[in-house]
């Protein structure tokens, strides 16, 4: 079972950072979570990648730089806290939540 964050509405430009959209990375092994989450960002102005496997994600993560990064814990390839560790390998002047 996965588990999922609330966020809570806001209109974009207020929850956008300054400049433009905020990019997100959704890493979630399941598809409809996937294809629902995204609708609703892409909804709310953000601009939105997703990937099905940890190992997915941390290349997407190697090619561009997100500004926040939706990550399931049960991954089939990978446990979501090592891909969380590996990014902040990659990213260590980022801070996490």
């Amino acid at each position: 079972m996965s588990e999922l964050a609330v966020i809570p509405r806001r209109s974009a430009p207020e929850s956008a950072p300054q400049g433009g959209a905020g990019r997100i990375l959704i890493i979630d092994d399941e598809l409809e979570i996937r294809e629902s989450l995204e609708t609703l960002l892409e909804l709310e102005g953000y601009t939105v990648a997703s990937a099905g496997t940890g190992r997915e994600g941390l290349a997407q993560i190697g090619e561009r730089s997100f500004d926040v990064v939706l990550l399931d814990l049960a991954l089939p390839d990978k446990n979501g806290m090592d891909v969380m560790s590996e990014i902040r390998l990659l990213h260590p002047d980022r801070r996490s939540s």
